[in-house]
């Protein structure tokens, strides 16, 4: 019933605290997850490394 107190509306910093905690319990629990997540992450920094940004 905790939900009956809570304000109405959108709130981003709750949203992405469920986010985070989903993508924490699926690396946690699943290995398949977690090495995709570890494979991905320094793939991702390099492309935004090497990214050509345009004005």
């Amino acid at each position: 019933m905790n939900h009956k107190f809570r304000k109405p509306g959108y709130h981003p910093l709750r949203k992405l605290k469920i986010i985070l905690s989903g993508i924490y319990f699926a690396v946690v629990s699943d290995f398949s997850v977690a090495y995709k997540v570890i494979l991905s992450v320094p793939v991702l920094g390099i492309s935004f490394m090497f990214q050509q940004w345009d004005i």
